[in-house]
């Protein structure tokens, strides 16, 4: 493995807060639009259960590609007023 080489999936051996999941989530959504051909293109990679609410950020069943704009627009104001509203 290289300097530069980033694992496809790595456990969460800490309690599993958005800080500490959000690396492996990263590689793993990296991973995902590199093997499907979407690098430099306008889609996200979602995870369809949010980290923080225990979803697994490397799982690949619970990815989904996104248009950047929906993602950003619909989806992740939704759930942030959604973590607003529950008080996180």
């Amino acid at each position: 493995m290289t300097a530069n080489a980033r694992p496809m999936a790595v456990a969460c051996m800490r309690p599993c807060t958005a800080r500490s999941t959000r690396a492996p989530a990263g590689w793993s959504n990296q991973a995902c639009s590199t093997l499907q051909g979407l690098v430099r293109q306008s889609l996200d990679v979602h995870e369809i259960k949010p980290v923080k609410f225990g979803g697994s950020p490397t799982d690949a069943s619970n990815k989904v590609i996104l248009p950047r704009e929906v993602h950003r627009q619909q989806i992740t104001t939704w759930w942030n007023k959604l973590l607003k509203d529950i008080g996180e």
